[in-house]
């Protein structure tokens, strides 16, 4: 099959930033292709608040009359010093198109901006790495390697990713989209200035009919910060600061609301 080594926008990222990229200028007629490392797409709620000015960014796009009916509508957002609630903010009272935070986890985000840019025929390169680019005035050349995987191992099976082979691909501009790790960053020799320490958290996922909807509550606690996102359909979210990325949170010490059901814990760092 032909494959396309030129075209005007490469896009190195296909996370909620990247694809959203990718549509504005696919809908401005801009030819566009997007590498993405990775073998899919995401498979889990990760980030999941879409805040006024990224909804009316993609109520620009034509897409607000699919992200609203598809999310859950936060109200209000509501402080606790401990277990004494001490001020929130209504987000109406903002007012604004969008006086509210949807919450909408990333991988719904994800396939909506996915559907777009398949009908305006720009697809996703999954399993593309970029390696390297080279750049003039007039253009970049970017080095692209496919991976694929690689199985072996007799009695213990091993499972690996390989370099299947080197594409080279032609752009007049290079977009990088590709985390707070990018590649496209560090080649340009642009820092990632920190402004605090970093952070890291507990993230929990359960379920819970004792919890107030369409309430976003932030929790202080001897110096460090909890917060509790509704998800909708009795489903929350609870992300608790650790002292250490090393620090785990026993499950024994976590106490939900009635008829609560945990699930799907895992941990994020934030730089």
């Amino acid at each position: 099959m032909f494959e396309e080594r030129e075209t005007e926008v490469m896009v190195v990222g296909a996370g909620p930033v990247g694809l959203y990229t990718a549509l504005a200028l696919a809908d401005q007629g801009i030819g566009v292709q997007i590498a993405e490392e990775q073998w899919r797409a995401a498979s889990r709620s990760y980030a999941l608040a879409l805040h006024p000015a990224s909804l009316r960014l993609l109520g620009e796009a034509g897409l607000a009359e699919q992200l609203v009916p598809a999310g859950y509508r936060v109200d209000r957002l509501v402080f606790y010093e401990r277990l004494e609630r001490v001020g929130d903010i209504q987000f109406g009272d903002l007012g604004g198109e969008y006086p509210y935070v949807l919450v909408l986890p990333q991988e719904g985000l994800e396939l909506l901006l996915r559907g777009r840019l398949e009908r305006q025929k720009v697809k996703v390169l999954w399993n593309h790495r970029v390696s390297q680019f080279n750049m003039d005035d007039e253009r970049v050349d970017v080095e692209i390697e496919r991976m694929v995987k690689d199985s072996g191992g007799y009695a213990v099976a091993r499972t690996e990713w390989v370099i299947d082979r080197t594409i080279n691909k032609r752009a007049r501009f290079l977009v990088g989209a590709d985390g707070h790790r990018s590649l496209v960053r560090r080649s340009l020799g642009i820092d990632f200035a920190a402004v605090a320490p970093p952070q890291t958290f507990a993230v929990f996922e359960f379920i819970s009919d004792g919890i107030a909807d369409h309430e976003m509550q932030i929790v202080f606690d001897e110096g460090k910060t909890s917060v509790l996102w509704p998800m909708g359909n009795g489903r929350f979210r609870w992300s608790f600061e650790l002292d250490a990325p090393d620090e785990y949170l026993p499950i024994s010490n976590l106490v939900f609301w009635s008829s609560s059901k945990l699930m799907l814990p895992f941990t994020v760092s934030l730089p």
